[in-house]
């Protein structure tokens, strides 16, 4: 007679080393976060005699620091027909800031699901060089693109234009592709054969069929792609200095009268940041869920 032994039921080892790593950087995250915004609120002098602790009265706590914050938050805006640059305040920032982080998503996101879509559901012989292409672009790196990218824009007129900037980001993001390349990959041809049987063409297919299983994915990339051009400031400085953003604005600010002042560059980040996290939480089951498709009839 043979004894079988009863499995233990503990908690396996990598799980707990999981768990304790996946805590540590969540805290890494967290304590940051709060400590600024805690930090925002206090004055100079209480920053500089403990900028770790809290405040420890209730008249300590300077709310009236976002209001100057507001006031002082200003970005240069670059002139186009003089070449000056006047001051410019929140409100015209947080206009380009939002059309800037929404068009420039949307024209990526989209570029990056039509190429992952032709390379995943087609047999072309190109398909396999657009593939390749895709990986071999991701590891170029991108400072290196820069000169010749600013100059091929100011010669064919992008420079400085709200068009040539959507026209600019219109590309094909390589870990984004590979994340539509592979939810569309495994669909079942089932579907679109008796799509193709009813007599839907192939704009049909893709629009009514496919992209409606890969909803999931396509708002994570593009809220990824949101915050990621949300807090670029790098490129409206280099390519658009007639729209400054609020990040451009945040960098402008911490090179001049934010230098010294901690509590006010640290309310100018919780400012900038405050609608990505509301963002966030808006957002958050289509960022953290996972991508199900139904089954077949």
């Amino acid at each position: 007679m043979k004894i079988f032994k009863k499995k233990s039921k503990g908690i396996p080892v990598f799980m707990i080393v999981s768990f304790a790593v996946l805590l540590a950087y969540a805290l890494s995250l967290i304590i940051p976060l709060i400590w600024s915004g805690y930090t925002s609120l206090k004055d100079w002098i209480a920053y500089a005699e403990d900028p770790v602790g809290l405040p420890k009265k209730w008249k300590d706590w300077h709310w009236d620091n976002y209001k100057a914050i507001f006031k002082a938050f200003k970005g240069k805006k670059e002139i186009a027909a003089t070449g000056q640059f006047v001051n410019v305040g929140i409100p015209t920032m947080l206009l380009n800031s939002v059309w800037y982080a929404f068009g420039t998503s949307a024209c990526c996101t989209l570029v990056s699901l039509l190429v992952g879509y032709v390379v995943a559901r087609f047999n072309f012989k190109f398909c396999g060089w657009i593939y390749a292409i895709v990986i071999f672009q991701m590891i170029i790196p991108a400072v290196g693109t820069m000169p010749s990218e600013l100059r091929m824009a100011t010669n064919l007129h992008l420079y400085n234009t709200v068009y040539g900037m959507l026209f600019m980001k219109s590309y094909v993001s390589g870990l984004y592709f590979l994340s539509f390349y592979a939810a569309l990959k495994v669909i079942p041809k089932d579907y679109t054969e008796a799509a193709y049987l009813d007599g839907a063409g192939n704009f049909s297919v893709m629009v009514k069929i496919m992209f409606p299983m890969v909803t999931g994915v396509i708002t994570s990339v593009f809220l990824l792609n949101f915050i990621a051009f949300w807090n670029d400031y790098q490129t409206p400085i280099l390519y658009m200095p007639s729209f400054p953003t609020l990040s451009y604005g945040l960098y402008h600010c911490t090179q001049g009268s934010f230098m010294d002042n901690v509590p006010y560059r640290l309310g100018a980040c919780m400012m900038l940041a405050l609608p990505l996290l509301l963002l966030f939480l808006v957002c958050q089951k289509k960022l953290l869920g996972n991508v199900s498709l139904g089954g077949l009839k």
